[in-house]
This record gives structure tokens, C-alpha cells and sequence, in this order.
């Protein structure tokens, strides 16, 4: 039964010992208010002084999508290997991206439609550059994904995506200018 008792107080003892101790936090303030020098409360600017949080950017405008290809190196265990992919008019042609980044992290987000389908896109810009991912916005529809690049340019981004379907069949190449939104 000892030791029952021991299980249990034990753990409620150290609960009741933590919960009396003032947190790290708390303490500066607990010292200022004691003292005779001013608190930190009025060493920090009020609100109507904070810089304010910049707005999210978006960008949109077209792509176009041609035949992509693909390069195996040709020697070794490669040698002789030949792409035969699809040449049939699937996923060609013009189609509308829009992307979206966010100040604050630096995220991107975005969608597209068109030739490539409905997509979904996500990625991230660091020092001009925007990379991101194409993803289905329905994974079940066996569509092209990829991967997407731009630079910005002023109120341009451009750059490229290469996409492909599973299986490599088929293989795009989409160049895009994008127009920055200023409304």
C-alpha cells in the first residue's frame, strides 16, 4: 500500500510545486513593478507606431505548354536507351497560373488551368527566384505534375515549368509571365 501512496503523491506533489513558481516571463515584470525604475511596459512603443505588416503579393497571367524532352546520359548501363514518349496534342497550348506569396513567410501558393489541367502549386521565393511544385488538384486524375521556376523581373515573373505524367509518356515544357496584381 506504500507504495500505491508513493505513486500518487509523488507526481501530485511535483504538479503543486511547478504551478506555485512564477514563470520565467512573469518575472521581469514582478521585479519592475517592485522597483523604482520605470517598467519595460513603457519602453515599448504603442501599437499606433508599429511598422505595418506588408500586403501578400499576387501574381498572375499566362503559360505555354510545348513537347518537353527528356536527356539520358549515353554511356554506361544508359547507353542505346531512347525516349519514345507521346507525341499526341495532349496538354499543349495556352492555359492561366496564378500565384500568391506570402510577406510574411515567403510561401507561395497557387493554382492553374488550361492544357495542363486543373492544378495546384506551392513553393517558396528566396532573393527573387520562386520555386515551387505543380501538383493535381484531383490526384486521382492521373495528370502532368512538376516542378516550376521564375525570377522576378520588376512587376514580371517569368521562368518555366517541366511536367510529366507518371508513367513519362508525356512530357511539357511551359513558359509563363506572370504580371504583378496592384489592386
Amino acid at each position: 500500500m506504500t507504495g500505491d501512496v508513493h505513486r500518487f503523491i509523488a507526481p501530485a506533489l511535483l504538479a503543486l510545486v511547478s504551478c506555485s513558481r512564477p514563470t520565467v516571463e512573469a518575472q521581469p515584470a514582478i521585479v519592475a513593478a517592485s522597483s523604482s525604475e520605470p517598467s519595460l511596459a513603457t519602453a515599448v512603443p504603442p501599437p499606433s507606431s508599429a511598422k505595418p505588416v506588408p500586403a501578400n503579393t499576387t501574381w498572375s497571367g499566362m503559360y505555354v505548354s510545348t513537347p518537353g524532352s527528356l536527356f539520358v546520359h549515353d554511356g554506361g548501363e544508359w547507353k542505346g536507351v531512347h525516349f519514345r514518349g507521346d507525341d499526341a496534342a495532349v496538354a499543349l497550348g495556352e492555359g492561366q497560373l496564378s500565384l500568391t506569396v506570402d510577406s510574411g513567410t515567403n510561401l507561395v501558393r497557387g493554382v492553374g488551368g488550361g492544357p495542363i489541367g486543373d492544378v495546384v502549386l506551392a513553393g517558396a521565393v528566396t532573393d527573387g527566384h520562386v520555386t515551387f511544385t505543380v501538383l493535381r488538384k484531383d490526384p486521382r486524375d492521373r495528370g502532368l505534375t512538376g516542378t516550376g521556376w521564375g525570377r522576378v523581373e520588376g512587376d514580371l515573373l517569368r521562368g518555366t515549368i517541366r511536367l510529366s505524367q507518371g508513367d513519362a509518356h508525356i512530357i511539357r515544357e511551359a513558359r509563363f509571365t506572370l504580371a504583378k496584381n496592384t489592386g
